[in-house]
């Protein structure tokens, strides 16, 4: 709610400054006020960057205070069809510790469901903490040295691998 809040200050402020940096010599004929609208401009531009500084700020906030179960149920929104054309695969992810639970991902030919709970006989079986999913998905965590020391247990590494190919990075 907050950054398409910000997001749509920024939009309202870009359009602003572009409309009134392409508009300006109709706007204000005189030198002395083009010499006002470069300062106005410049006003305008920083409080654009102001606000982009702010919602990036609040991404970075908001992914670092959600939890694991959030983003796993939130993978649907991340996955790209295309990249999962010719793929099938049913992947059991059990996260332990707070903030996470038992839940199957099932990708089919394009398509994608996500459920709670273990269902169905699993192609790849990824055990790990709550905490150390979140890290890992949020890029504080190298996924190839959690799993190589042991933070994350993976049954099937080339499911796994050829899975994590299916979806977007956490932004």
């Amino acid at each position: 709610m907050l950054s398409s809040l910000i997001l749509s200050l920024s939009d309202i402020g870009l359009f602003i400054y572009i409309f009134l940096k392409r508009e300006r010599k109709f706007i204000v004929p005189t030198p002395m006020g083009r010499h006002a609208m470069q300062y106005f401009l410049f006003f305008c531009r920083q409080i654009i960057i102001l606000i982009i500084r702010s919602l990036v700020a609040c991404s970075l906030f908001l992914i670092k205070n959600m939890e694991a179960r959030d983003i796993v149920l939130n993978l649907p929104q991340r996955f790209n069809p295309g990249k999962a054309e010719d793929f099938s695969a049913l992947v059991h992810l059990i996260l332990s510790g707070e903030g996470g639970g038992e839940f199957s991902v099932e990708i089919d030919e394009g398509e994608i469901k996500v459920e709670e709970g273990l269902h169905g006989k699993a192609d790849c079986t990824v055990r790990t903490s709550a905490k150390t999913y979140v890290d890992t998905e949020s890029g504080k965590n190298n996924p190839t040295m959690a799993v190589m020391m042991g933070k994350i247990k993976v049954s099937n590494i080339a499911v796994l691998a050829r899975f994590i190919q299916c979806f977007e990075k956490l932004q």
